[in-house]
C-alpha cells in the first residue's frame, strides 16, 4: 500500500482533494495500530454541498463520455485490488447496460459488509448513471477505497463527483435525512 494511504485516513476525499476534516473523533483500526478520523455533521455536509453543485454536470454528460471517464477511473486502480476493481468495472458495465432513472441528486453509499467489490460495485452504478457519490467505506476496511480517490484523481474525475468519507454509517445514515434530503439511501 502506498505510504501516503495511513495519512489520508486522517483526512477526508471531497471536492477532488483531500482536505482536512472538522471533526476530531478518532476511531482506531485495530488490526494495523493506526486511525481514522470520524466525519462529523460539518464534514458531511461540505460532502453534501460539493457533492450537489458537481452532479448538473456530471448528469448532463453524455452517457459515452460519462463512461468513458469510469473507464479511466476503473484502469488507474491497481490489479493487486481485485475485488475493488472488478467491483467497480461490473457496476459501471451492469448500468450502462441498464440505464435506469433515479431521483435525487447524491447518493450516499455506505458500506457495512467488508466486501469492497459490493461497495465498488454500487459506486460504479451510480455514478454510470450520472449520480454523484458521497462513500463511506467500512470501518473494518477503511484504506482500501482510498484507491478510489487516487483513481478519481488520475481519471480526471470532475471535482465532487466522487466523495469519500471515514465515518460510521449509522451515524452518517441518521444524519442524511437532515443534511441529504434529496439522496437515495
Amino acid at each position: 500500500m502506498d505510504e501516503s494511504y495511513p495519512e489520508r485516513a486522517l483526512t477526508h476525499y471531497v471536492g477532488a482533494s483531500w482536505r482536512a476534516p472538522l471533526s476530531v473523533r478518532m476511531h482506531p483500526l485495530a488490526t494495523s495500530g493506526l486511525a481514522v478520523v470520524l466525519a462529523g455533521r460539518e464534514d458531511c455536509a461540505r460532502a453534501g454541498a460539493v457533492a450537489r453543485a458537481a452532479q448538473g454536470a456530471w448528469g448532463a454528460l453524455p452517457v459515452p463520455a460519462r463512461l468513458a471517464v469510469l473507464r479511466r477511473m476503473a484502469a488507474a486502480l491497481p490489479d493487486r485490488d481485485r475485488d475493488l476493481k472488478s467491483g467497480f468495472l461490473a457496476g459501471i458495465t451492469a448500468e450502462a447496460m441498464t440505464p435506469r432513472c433515479r431521483s435525487g441528486v447524491v447518493e450516499l453509499i455506505c458500506a457495512h459488509e467488508p466486501s469492497l467489490g459490493g461497495f465498488a460495485h454500487r459506486i460504479g452504478a451510480a455514478l454510470a448513471v450520472g449520480r454523484t457519490v458521497i462513500a463511506v467505506p467500512p470501518l473494518s476496511a477503511p484504506l482500501g477505497p482510498i484507491v478510489l480517490a487516487v483513481a478519481a484523481d488520475k481519471a480526471g474525475l470532475a471535482a465532487g463527483v466522487f466523495n469519500l468519507l471515514q465515518a460510521e454509517a449509522a451515524e452518517i445514515r441518521g444524519l442524511s435525512s437532515d443534511l441529504f434530503p434529496e439522496s437515495d439511501l
